[in-house]
């Protein structure tokens, strides 16, 4: 015979176990609820559920990035400081004179 029974669900934010304020609500309203402790949640993705051992386990996952760049957990901070440097030694002239300073000549040319 076969024996039927309810998984209790855990949530994880940033490695951070958040219980499950009420197994009636539904993943995203559980994220809804939790985003007042953690505003960043109110972007983030929903992973899971995982089975591990008797409970279903759901992540949160949040995105990070500014408009038109969108990076997540996931990219490697190896990644995110090459883009950084390559953003930081670009130099552009404009015309006019008018100069966008790198951040070796902001350092030496304080305004």
């Amino acid at each position: 015979m076969i024996d039927a029974k309810v998984l209790a669900r855990s949530f994880t934010y940033n490695s951070v176990k958040l219980p499950d304020p009420d197994p009636r609500m539904t993943p995203e309203e559980v994220k809804a609820i939790y985003s007042h402790q953690y505003p960043e949640l109110t972007t983030a993705a929903i992973t899971g559920p995982e089975a591990s051992g008797d409970q279903l386990q759901y992540s949160f996952v949040r995105a990070i990035g500014t408009k038109g760049c969108a990076l997540t957990e996931a990219t490697s901070e190896m990644d995110v400081l090459t883009m950084c440097a390559h953003i930081c030694t670009l130099s552009v002239r404009t015309p006019g004179g008018a100069h966008a300073w790198t951040s070796n000549e902001a350092k030496q040319n304080p305004r």
